[in-house]
């Protein structure tokens, strides 16, 4: 074979690659984008034709956090939730 053909297959190859990367994240994009019975309140506050609004859920009850909790827990740590508290609390002068 020659290089030619060598980089030729490389650059399909890559191409490939991209145009799967490309379709992964859209999916998981366009399917992790509901925040089903979150109440979003800085919400109101977004454009009706913003293209894109990011909110994070701090309520540390929710099912999210919950389950990284129990998570970080079964990794070795003792109590991930109070040890949050403690870091949020000395780094944000409370």
């Amino acid at each position: 074979m020659s290089t030619l053909s060598h980089r030729q297959n490389g650059v399909f190859i890559t191409i490939g690659l991209l145009v799967v990367a490309a379709m992964l994240a859209a999916v998981v994009v366009f399917t992790s984008g509901g925040a089903s019975d979150v109440e979003l309140t800085t919400a109101r506050f977004v454009p009706a034709d913003a293209a894109v609004y990011v909110a994070f859920n701090t309520d540390l009850s929710s099912n999210q956090w919950v389950s990284t909790f129990r998570i970080i827990e079964k990794l070795g740590q003792k109590d991930p939730e109070k040890e949050l508290k403690n870091s949020a609390g000395d780094q944000g002068g409370l």
